[in-house]
């Protein structure tokens, strides 16, 4: 290229590239197999040159779809153009079209090219439009999130809905598994039971005009589908998932790809009735794995395309960010959560609570699972209101013994958990005995209980194991305290 560079170097660098043009280019290099020649005819004086004409030269310096053979100055305005050509043909842009926005020019291109250029441009602006209008869907997502009043459910369910939904990834099923412990346990999940109420759910859709608002309009937390109903007691151990290369490979890199049936075969004994490939997408919270989507087309056995895997990716991304940002808010929001009895923190509050210290992965906590001995004969002699006052008794003096720093949940009728946050087993044990003796002294009740310090261990390990204890505890003749 002959042309003297620096004259107009200032105008291409601040020519300013549409987000839009830029996504076109980009899925131009990854689907046209070829790029276009251009031949650029350009005005003298720089001042003179239309900025579409910059665009393009810019846009060359990036892209690969756009090939730069020849820029050549001349002095008649008028007379600029820029020649695009390929192996079908030679489509030559007039300066009355060049001095338009740019889109103008796209849209001449379109028109004067060959077909198969032509259908290609077209294939990948109807690309860019539809992640357009599932970006405005995500954006409805995350508008709810906002909302105090939305559950984490809701959240889930419209997602795995954008990811199913014809306006969406279009799946025909998607399946999200949580990390419980050792083991990833179905969630929720969407999609059809069997192929015979997968064409009846294909008739009945007849609205092509709904998006996620729907969705969100019409969530019922009450309903689960037959699909849902069946799978719901699915778990699968944490081996069979990060012994699978390809699914490892999907953690480690945080991305969804797609994975031949041969190589999950073990998940069809899983009730899940998996016939062919799937596409597996993980949920990564601070670099660890929180649980993952699986998704497949086990009706219409369509292969599974690189535009529902980046859809997948996409939407689990945004999952994972909707997702950590809702259990951090709702975390804050321990007050919300309480037991009215003994103010102690309620069932569902203990299950984010759990959520927050897996995702914080936090340590040196003591983990004590409590139980009143013979409580429900406690309730029978003396009758309910009295059961009431040993536990509010227990409430307070429990409160009189924490730190702000502490939770204290009421996992069932007279079961607690105790979590003693920055302690040492020492610590943990002379709260737990401070309780008891004062629990026992106060009142004509008494409790047993298992204790576990944590570390580095999966905080769901190790309440099982302080369970375990807390049994151990009973077994040896209650009011006892069993710690690891």
């Amino acid at each position: 290229m002959n042309f003297n560079y620096e004259k107009y170097k200032h105008r291409i660098i601040a020519a300013y590239i549409d987000p839009g043009l830029m996504y076109l280019l980009n899925s131009l290099d990854k689907n046209f197999y070829s790029s276009f020649g251009m031949d650029i005819y350009l005005h003298e004086d720089s001042e003179k040159v239309p900025e579409t004409v910059y665009q393009m030269i810019r846009a060359n310096q990036a892209f690969n779809s756009f090939n730069l053979k020849k820029v050549v100055e001349i002095g008649n305005e008028y007379e600029q153009r820029i020649y695009f050509y390929s192996d079908e043909k030679t489509v030559e842009i007039p300066y009355d079209v060049l001095v338009k926005e740019i889109n103008e020019s796209i849209s001449y291109i379109i028109k004067k090219s060959s077909d198969i250029v032509a259908s290609v441009i077209t294939m990948c602006l109807l690309r860019g439009s539809k992640l357009a209008h599932i970006l405005n869907n995500i954006n409805m997502i995350v508008e709810e999130s906002t909302k105090i009043e939305t559950t984490i459910d809701k959240l889930i369910f419209s997602i795995l809905t954008g990811i199913t939904a014809g306006f969406g990834g279009a799946f025909n099923r998607a399946i999200l598994f949580k990390k419980v412990g050792d083991k990833f346990k179905v969630l929720r999940a969407i999609g059809d039971k069997d192929i015979e109420s997968a064409k009846k759910s294909w008739k009945s859709f007849t609205d092509l005009r709904v998006d996620i608002s729907t969705t969100l309009e019409n969530y019922d937390p009450n309903f689960f589908s037959d699909f849902e109903r069946d799978i719901v007691d699915v778990t699968l151990d944490e081996d069979e998932i990060l012994n699978n290369e390809f699914m490892n490979e999907a953690i480690e890199g945080n991305k969804a790809i797609k994975i031949p049936g041969s190589l999950v075969e073990h998940l069809a004994s899983k009730k899940l009735n998996i016939v062919g490939e799937i596409a597996f997408s993980p949920i990564i919270f601070d670099d660890k794995i929180f649980g993952f989507i699986l998704c497949d087309n086990r009706y219409n056995f369509k292969p599974i395309t690189e535009e529902q895997l980046e859809i997948l990716d996409y939407l689990s991304k945004q999952a994972s960010i909707i997702w950590e940002n809702k259990i951090s808010v709702e975390s804050l929001r321990f007050e919300a959560g309480q037991d009215i009895l003994t103010k102690f923190g309620n069932r569902n509050s203990f299950e984010k609570y759990l959520d927050k210290i897996t995702l914080s992965n936090e340590e040196n906590i003591g983990i004590i699972m409590i139980d009143i001995d013979d409580f429900k004969k406690i309730n029978d002699k003396f009758g309910h209101d009295y059961g009431d006052k040993i536990l509010m008794e227990f409430s307070e003096i429990v409160f009189k013994h924490i730190r702000r720093s502490d939770h204290i949940f009421r996992y069932g009728g007279d079961e607690f958990v105790l979590f003693l946050n920055d302690v040492n087993e020492e610590i943990m044990y002379d709260i737990i005995k401070a309780i008891q003796m004062d629990f026992n002294g106060s009142t004509e009740a008494s409790f047993s209980a298992g204790a576990v310090y944590k570390t580095n261990e999966n905080i769901y390990n190790c309440v099982k194991r302080a369970d375990e204890f807390l049994y151990d505890s009973k077994r040896k003749g209650k009011n006892n305290i069993t710690l690891l």
